[in-house]
């Protein structure tokens, strides 16, 4: 466990080292360069796990694997939005962002049951963990080697962007204060705020979760629940993209009300999760809480890039980034030391009124307009 913890402290510190240097970078030199380094190093990290399977070896792959997190959150989401922007339709940002993550909670699901199948039908069969987990890491490296030469060969970014040079990186300080700068504005700052607030109790259920299904299995074996419950999530991370796009239409494109209905609602998940005391009942209201995380995300994605220029998109993002992964330690160390002191149950319900403080946030007027873009078309048409 000692190991385990410093392999996972590695990987923190290199997300950390690398997560805002990284979005300057990419609004200089362009978000396909640092996708695509961010393709290389995830597939170092699978090389070095192939190869070097001791201690070490997965300190290495760990801190290439948080580069690379790093690197892929400063470039793909910016990369997304400009080409939005630049198409024709009438498709909102949220509506957009909810589409991707339906897609990809179906694609992440199929691939948590496929992992599921091979293993549990590998280990039918008599072969080795080591030899189906070296199998998967395979599996890995060369699917991302097609998606690495695909998009270097089929991909081209629509605006023209610096080539990389050693002057760039002294650039990133002046680049990064302009980012900063930008979420001095009414509603990323509120934005960032609520961040703050909410995220350490996702954080907290993300983390220990598996300790309180563990108290309450009474020494049932409970390993398989694993895989079938991250499909489960994937799934129902899907769907509730789609219900973020109806509910950002029933308030009218207020995406306030939206977030502010969507924190109530894992509010209330839970001090029902931290109040259950029945098996069953935990694992069914685990479920319907990480449905509720998916709410909302593609409506705070859009009042995140509506109110930021291109120029500082990537650097922005990565800001945002990193606010959640402090959100993350905040509600990990919380949990840890509250855990010993007043019960992990109540830790659960005091992260939960703080979150319940940062949802009073989206009752600003910044986050829901009482005019809306198309109520201003049809006033200047009139």
């Amino acid at each position: 466990m000692p190991q385990l913890g410093i392999i996972l402290a590695v990987m923190g510190l290199s997300v950390i080292l690398f997560e805002l240097p990284t979005g300057s970078l990419a609004d200089q030199i362009g978000r396909k360069k640092v996708y695509l380094i961010s393709l290389t190093m995830s597939m170092a990290c699978y090389l070095v796990l192939l190869v070097w399977q001791s201690f070490y070896g997965a300190l290495l792959a760990m801190f290439l694997w948080g580069a690379s997190q790093a690197l892929f959150s400063g470039s793909l989401n910016a990369w997304f939005v400009e080409c939005f922007n630049q198409a024709e339709g009438t498709m909102s940002l949220q509506e957009g962002f909810a589409r991707i993550a339906t897609r990809a909670g179906l694609i992440g699901a199929l691939g948590a049951m496929s992992c599921a199948l091979v293993v549990g039908g590998g280990e039918y069969f008599g072969h080795y963990d080591l030899d189906l987990y070296r199998g998967l890491l395979a599996l890995s490296l060369f699917s991302s080697l097609l998606l690495f030469a695909f998009t270097e060969i089929k991909i081209r970014e629509n605006r023209v962007f610096d080539r990389f040079r050693i002057s760039n990186i002294a650039q990133i300080p002046s680049q990064l204060s302009l980012g900063v700068k930008a979420c001095y504005s009414p509603s990323l700052w509120r934005l960032l705020l609520t961040v703050i607030l909410l995220t350490p109790i996702a954080s907290a259920i993300e983390k220990y979760w598996p300790v309180r299904l563990e108290a309450l299995s009474d020494d049932m074996p409970v390993g398989w629940l694993y895989g079938l419950l991250m499909a489960l999530i994937m799934l129902l991370g899907s769907l509730s993209a789609k219900i973020t796009t109806w509910m950002a239409q029933f308030f009218n494109q207020q995406l306030g009300k939206v977030l502010l209905v969507a924190s109530l609602i894992k509010l209330s998940l839970v001090m029902l999760l931290a109040l259950s005391g029945d098996l069953l009942l935990f694992v069914s209201l685990f479920l319907l809480f990480n449905f509720s995380i998916g709410l909302g995300l593609s409506a705070s994605a859009q009042l995140q890039h509506q109110a930021v220029k291109d120029e500082v998109r990537s650097t922005v993002d990565s800001i945002f980034s990193l606010t959640t992964r402090f959100g993350g330690v905040i509600g990990s160390l919380v949990c840890g030391f509250g855990a010993a002191e007043i019960g992990l149950n109540n830790t659960w319900l005091l992260l939960a009124a703080m979150g319940l403080c940062g949802s009073c946030i989206f009752l600003s007027s910044e986050f829901n307009p009482t005019i809306i873009d198309k109520d201003k078309q049809i006033i200047e048409q009139a």
